[in-house]
């Protein structure tokens, strides 16, 4: 909040936004120093904890030391191996069969049969103070958690209202940093569904190459490497027909027009010709009819899957209750015989820019 409060002339919406995180100070105060860098339960804050940790840490090591020095001294012939094993937090060695009377309380034994799993009775007691011990532990983190569950609670609609506001800071920072690592450009935008861009290049092959190189570096190498595409729509020129062979790139160029929209209608600098003017105009809608929805379990072709989406894309445009609309389609018309799918392309095409 305090970085963005020294961008106020120049940008006054972000520091709107940023105005809105505003803390309780009894919540401050309630959860400063609470957590340390592990995310645990802080023992500086919280000195019980610290305690009943170490008691707990004690009587673990202390176990521990009890079982290996069994393990070399008086169960060193009885065990199948020198093993220390927790179970259900219980402390187990793996004992011979043969060797297991007296050695303590059986808890299992192996699949084969070969091994039983003995708690050795010198460690039981202590156990017993491991285990009250850990619930100890575990009853005062959970008060103390409680606690600051309470009083976030408490606070819970200024948390909400300033971590809405972050978030919206922190999506914008996102959107201006994705501009800067494509080498983009705030493009005008209005309302009339005008494109209008020079050497515009699909951000997915922009972001892929040089990805190791500095900012500045980078956004010049792609514009050497990544080969752009003049984009025009406009009330003159309402509709745009790409047509090339098999492989040409047509389907990636309709795309990159379709990210142009959406990129700019979420805010994100575009990657055009350095020095350009672009614009994009704001779309309400962005509806799409790329690659083939053929189903045998729905009884669908090619041509008949065509066909649904064109029509629920019909549906849609004709509406008159939202912003422009773009429209894309992607080999509209195919699956059928060819004179039939280019009448069909011509009357679709026809009836969206009519609509």
């Amino acid at each position: 909040r305090g970085l963005v409060a020294g961008w106020g002339g120049e940008l006054p919406l972000a520091c709107g936004i940023a105005a809105q995180i505003v803390m309780p100070e009894a919540l401050v105060t309630g959860l400063a120093g609470a957590f340390d860098d592990k995310g645990e339960l802080s023992e500086l804050r919280f000195p019980a904890l610290r305690s009943l940790r170490q008691k707990k840490a004690a009587l673990t090591k202390s176990i521990e030391s009890t079982l290996r020095d069994l393990l070399a001294g008086a169960l060193k012939d009885a065990v199948a191996d020198a093993r220390i094993i927790e179970q259900d937090g219980r402390y187990l060695v793996p004992v011979k069969p043969t060797n297991k009377r007296g050695v303590g309380i059986v808890h299992g034994a192996s699949n084969s049969g070969r091994t039983v799993y003995v708690e050795p009775a010198a460690v039981v007691e202590p156990t017993n103070e491991l285990k009250e011990a850990q619930l100890a532990l575990k009853r005062e983190e959970q008060r103390i958690l409680s606690e600051l569950t309470r009083l976030v609670f408490k606070h819970r609609a200024a948390v909400a209202a300033s971590l809405l506001a972050a978030s919206s800071l922190d999506l914008a920072c996102a959107r201006a940093q994705l501009g800067r690592r494509l080498g983009g450009t705030i493009p005008e935008v209005g309302r009339q569904g005008v494109i209008a861009l020079k050497s515009f290049r699909h951000p997915v092959l922009t972001l892929r190459y040089d990805p190791s190189l500095d900012a500045a570096a980078a956004a010049a190498a792609r514009v050497a490497r990544v080969v752009g595409n003049d984009l025009s729509l406009n009330a003159t020129t309402p509709g745009l027909v790409l047509t090339g062979p098999n492989a040409g790139g047509k389907t990636v160029v309709l795309k990159t027009l379709g990210l142009a929209a959406l990129l700019a209608r979420a805010g994100v600098p575009l990657p055009v010709a350095p020095g350009s003017s672009p614009r994009v105009d704001f779309f309400g809608l962005v509806l799409a009819d790329i690659g083939d929805m053929q189903s045998v379990g729905g009884d669908l072709s090619t041509f008949s899957g065509h066909l649904l989406v064109c029509k629920a894309i019909l549906d849609q445009a004709v509406r008159v209750d939202h912003e422009a609309t773009l429209v894309l389609m992607d080999e509209i018309g195919s699956g059928t015989d060819p004179a039939q799918g280019v009448a069909l392309a011509q009357a679709l095409l026809e009836a969206i820019l009519a609509a």
